[in-house]
């Protein structure tokens, strides 16, 4: 059975944590800015903005950063800075009893995909495929407001409306329906995430 985390609201504290590669720091700055404004009080990990290489640091300091956002109660979401590659250099080392103690939204897509089926897998909570902390700032917005803000305050999802798509093959299915990056699902395959 899937968990939902608690929804957050104005006033909650959201961590934000780089797994993979090094945030622009003005756009990571922007992006902070726009989760202020909304009034929520944001926290940037330390130690994880130290870039080494392509990384945005080593991944013993990426990993405790993770590891100490999800063990601080004060902590009501987790946000990543940007996605590329390196999240899943982190997997073996998360602390998922810690993520199961203390569920928390997390929010991300891209490379982040590995942490979130990890997570799923690991405890039966349910992440957020969202924008980047880089990416909340921009304009024109690159993601749907409204649906971005009922991911985090649980409200109900607005209508939204696709033009039909083509019909490969007729018929019915049901199941679970777990999304991502479809290289990071792939790459997963056979192992423990």
């Amino acid at each position: 059975m899937i968990r939902i985390p608690p929804p957050i609201h104005a006033g909650d504290r959201i961590g934000v944590v780089a797994p993979a590669g090094p945030p622009n720091a003005r756009l990571l700055r922007q992006g902070a800015d726009w989760l202020e404004r909304r009034g929520y009080m944001v926290e940037m990990a330390d130690g994880a903005l130290s870039p080494q290489g392509y990384l945005a640091a080593p991944d013993r300091d990426r990993l405790q950063a993770l590891n100490r956002m999800l063990r601080k109660p004060e902590i009501s979401a987790i946000w990543f800075a940007r996605g590329g590659y390196g999240s899943a250099r982190l997997l073996e080392g998360i602390d998922f009893e810690a993520a199961r103690k203390l569920p928390k939204r997390w929010i991300g897509y891209s490379d982040v995909t590995a942490l979130q089926l990890a997570l799923l897998g690991k405890t039966g909570i349910a992440s957020f495929y969202g924008p980047m902390v880089v990416e909340l700032g921009q304009q024109p917005a690159p993601f749907h407001l409204a649906s971005l803000e009922r991911a985090l305050d649980g409200g109900p999802y607005p209508a939204l409306r696709f033009p039909p798509g083509n019909v490969v093959r007729q018929g019915r299915g049901a199941g679970q329906l777990v999304g991502g990056c479809l290289s990071l699902l792939c790459s997963l395959l056979g192992t423990p995430f």
